[in-house]
């Protein structure tokens, strides 16, 4: 039985304005964190920076979420608190920060 997809498949880079594809690699990636950690988050933190440089909030928070669970995979519990909230502001999801708009 093969094993999960590997995140390294998705290494190249996306062109600018390549939202799939980044979707993509981060599908990749969340499909195979549990066994390639290491490289599901090299993906995970190439999205969020070019989610951040395309102005793709929700590619962004997605790679934040897929950034937090592999931390909480290698038992960083604060970590992975601090980047769920972090990709809580990415799409808005923040309470605090709608209170206080």
């Amino acid at each position: 039985m093969p094993g999960p997809p590997s995140p390294t498949r998705a290494r190249r880079e996306p062109a600018a304005g390549a939202p799939a594809e980044l979707a993509t690699a981060l599908d990749r990636a969340r499909l195979a964190y549990w066994e390639q950690p290491e490289a599901a988050m090299d993906v995970a933190i190439r999205c969020a920076e070019q989610g951040r440089t395309l102005d793709l909030p929700a590619v962004r928070a997605r790679a934040l979420a897929l950034q937090g669970a592999i931390a909480l995979h290698r038992g960083d519990l604060q970590g992975a608190a601090e980047l769920a909230e972090a990709a809580g502001h990415e799409t808005g999801h923040d309470r605090w920060l709608r209170w206080h708009r």
